[in-house]
């Protein structure tokens, strides 16, 4: 179910991300102002399906969470996996963390 009260919230990091960079336009304010935030706004339920899937695979699921951003879906169309396209972004290191819990979890492979 959606939560109404994440909207005001919301509203107000958008607001004051804009009054930072006036001269954007709307496209570019979203695509940048959403690279931000920690989860995707466009799938409030986000939270509820992770609890789910978790409560059904138990200990086959990872604790490293792999964020939906648009430096991501970049990266292929220049030819580059995200560690090589943008070695600093927060997905890349997303990458590394859950490749870190593979490893953990099954040893070197």
């Amino acid at each position: 179910m959606r939560d109404i009260n994440r909207i005001d919230p919301f509203l107000k990091k958008l607001g004051d991300y804009w009054k930072k960079v006036p001269d954007w336009r709307f496209g570019q304010l979203m695509v940048n102002f959403l690279g931000q935030l920690d989860r995707d706004p466009f799938f409030p339920e986000e939270d509820e399906m992770l609890e789910k899937l978790d409560e059904y695979f138990k200990d086959k699921v990872f604790n490293t969470i792999i964020p939906r951003l648009v430096r991501l879906v970049e990266a292929p169309s220049h030819g580059k996996p995200i560690i090589a396209y943008d070695p600093k972004h927060r997905a890349t290191q997303a990458y590394i963390n859950l490749a870190k819990e593979v490893i953990e979890r099954n040893g070197n492979i």
